[in-house]
């Protein structure tokens, strides 16, 4: 039994097959490099935008409360307010409304 060596035009075809596999998967290599950094950089412009969000439905709540104390005409919310446009209120200084006392139903 005699064993054959390859012959040149096989060798040059493995070679082109590891070349272009090679190729293909630096190729393939580089596009999940940048993949990944656009998928970072979205995740991070979605938790921005969540963390935006989130801020502007606290100031919905905070703006429908003062609307409602001044629909029920409110004297805290009045109070408040006008110190706010007068330019009287302190913007480092947090003002928590007084609590509110059940009515007494005598």
């Amino acid at each position: 039994m005699t064993v054959s060596r390859p012959s040149f035009l096989v060798i040059i075809l493995a070679l082109a097959h590891v070349v272009i596999a090679a190729t293909v998967i630096w190729g393939i290599q580089q596009q999940y490099a940048q993949r990944s950094q656009q998928v970072g950089e979205l995740r991070h412009t979605a938790q921005a935008e969540a963390t935006d969000a989130a801020q502007l439905q606290r100031e919905v709540e905070v703006l429908e409360h003062l609307l409602d104390g001044m629909r029920k005409e409110d004297p805290y919310v009045i109070e408040l307010l006008a110190r706010d446009r007068l330019g009287y209120r302190n913007p480092e200084r947090l003002e928590v409304p007084p609590p509110r006392l059940p009515a007494d139903d005598k």
